[in-house]
């Protein structure tokens, strides 16, 4: 996976993949997006039907919702959405703004993120939430 990952480079790498949609979520998130086109690619290769004219992969959206990344596919094989779903269900644990540990916070917006990027009121909403829990306010 490359260190510093540019919007561009999406493009550059993999055109196949992304000449329907950009990549629609933060930096955090972009070796996770080029992870699982590595993983794609190489899988579809493995099983004899590499990404092509014939066995066409490509996605309509890449986005994130809920707190979590989306990846809308078209050709996918089932094989093809297990890879997608094991990144989606990864990027909950990833900030999508630095790509440091994190979880998803939020009240009414969800967004995965580290504590150095939540929202002021949601570390409040977050404090208030153990402390009624505990017993405490």
């Amino acid at each position: 996976m490359k260190t510093k990952i540019k919007y561009d480079d999406f493009n550059k790498q993999f055109p196949e993949l992304t000449k329907m949609s950009g990549v629609g979520v933060g930096e955090g998130w972009y070796p996770l997006v080029w992870e699982m086109f590595e993983r794609l690619t190489a899988s579809r290769a493995a099983r004899g039907v590499p990404i092509s004219e014939e066995y066409p992969l490509c996605f309509s959206t890449i986005k994130e919702k809920y707190g979590t990344l989306r990846a809308y596919a078209m050709g996918a094989f089932d094989e093809d959405w297990a890879i997608i779903q094991m990144y989606e269900d990864m990027s909950q644990f990833v900030c999508e703004q630095c790509g440091e540990p994190g979880r998803i916070r939020g009240r009414y917006w969800l967004y995965a993120a580290c504590d150095a990027h939540t929202h002021p009121q949601d570390v409040r909403n977050e404090l208030y939430v153990e402390n009624f829990f505990d017993g405490e306010e």
